[in-house]
């Protein structure tokens, strides 16, 4: 396994921390995790560009986290806040097109 996918897993593995910090109620930590999965998502690209170790597995665990954090991020508000549902429903559908 090399650097970049590490760090890919470590963020699809921060995702239910971030969940559970949300529907605890300790926003400051669920911040804190989701900084810290941010910091992976660019340092994991830019480790496989820099390091020649873009993979294809790289590619699809990236696009899978990247997908699964967002859902994570929309559905935890809304749990709490369910008149955000609407909201989250159009960031959830409208944020991947924004990301190109």
């Amino acid at each position: 396994m090399n650097l970049p996918n590490a760090l890919t897993l470590l963020r699809i593995t921060l995702t239910p921390a971030i969940a559970l910090f949300l529907t605890d109620g300790h926003a400051g930590l669920a911040f804190g995790a989701f900084l810290v999965a941010g910091l992976t998502d660019i340092a994991d690209g830019w480790a496989a560009r820099r390091l020649g170790q873009e993979t294809r597995a790289g590619a699809v665990l990236d696009i899978v986290s990247d997908r699964v954090c967002t859902a994570v991020l929309c559905v935890g508000p809304v749990s709490h806040v369910p008149e955000l549902a609407p909201v989250a429903l159009v960031l959830a559908v409208v944020g991947p097109f924004l990301e190109r």
